[in-house]
């Protein structure tokens, strides 16, 4: 992953949150890791179970994924 942040430019904090360095974030990115592995016994996943965050995840993802692949066509 270091060698992959060397060569794109993103913010600190968001180079920060995607080497583990930044609890708060790496929480998200836990989160979102176990959505996309249907990983539902995750103790994260499972904190927010029930919330208006599990229920908006799907469409933050698909929106998240949309915008990624317009990139590439």
């Amino acid at each position: 992953m270091t060698n992959i942040l060397e060569n794109i430019s993103f913010s600190d904090k968001m180079t920060n949150a995607l080497l583990g360095k930044d609890k708060e974030f790496q929480k998200i990115v836990t989160i979102i890791n176990s959505f996309e592995k249907g990983d539902w016994d995750n103790n994260l996943y499972n904190i927010i179970s029930g919330t208006i965050i599990e229920r908006k995840l799907p469409e933050f993802y698909f929106d998240a994924i949309t915008t990624i692949n317009s990139f590439f066509n």
